[in-house]
């Protein structure tokens, strides 16, 4: 089972192209929407974590994979900080902001302060992301966009990664990137981004 996560200002449409992919790789996957411009990322934490709860007792998921874009990966690592999850397998972010976005801070102090998960991903030292722990007890593949004007590439690395690659494209492209497809399916099936 894959669950896959949107990221800011989106939808879980935006997911689709990777689901697709994925099922047709052998997955089975489910989308989590939310409402990412209101409430708060521990907010939205709580709410995934409560949705992967119920999905791994109703449909007797042994495990669960996780692919999260942009804010989608913040919000995984804080329903994990708070929920510890531990029948989570894999997760692959793409274009996370797992050091902040300096994008975001300029947005907020422009502004957008009013989208408080707009101002908890800044590169601020003080925001929510900056404070909130690595995933460190589940392997995590981190796949960074190489030309990022939201999240730069230093930005969406993080220290505890198990596999990190750049792929050749914007932000948003990540999501319809054939390579990108399969360098997400080779990480869930064996923990490295293969070749392809």
């Amino acid at each position: 089972m894959v669950v896959l996560v949107h990221g800011i200002a989106s939808a879980s449409i935006s997911m689709w192209p990777l689901s697709w992919h994925l099922r047709k790789n052998g997955f089975e996957t489910e989308c989590f929407g939310y409402p990412s411009c209101r409430q708060t990322i521990q907010f939205h934490g709580r709410r995934f974590a409560g949705f992967l709860e119920k999905l791994h007792q109703t449909q007797r998921c042994e495990s669960i994979n996780i692919v999260a874009h942009s804010l989608g990966g913040i919000v995984t690592r804080s329903a994990i900080a708070d929920h510890g999850l531990p029948f989570i397998n894999r997760i692959v972010t793409l274009a996370t902001p797992h050091k902040g976005s300096a994008t975001a801070a300029w947005l907020t102090s422009h502004g957008l302060g009013f989208i408080k998960t707009l101002a908890e991903i800044s590169d601020a030292g003080d925001s929510f992301v900056n404070g909130l722990c690595e995933i460190e007890s589940f392997e995590v593949g981190a796949i960074t966009a190489s030309y990022d004007f939201v999240v730069g590439p230093k930005s969406s690395a993080m220290r505890s990664v198990s596999d990190h690659i750049k792929v050749f494209s914007g932000h948003n492209g990540l999501l319809v990137r054939p390579k990108v497809g399969r360098y997400v399916t080779s990480f869930l099936k064996t923990g490295k981004f293969q070749v392809v």
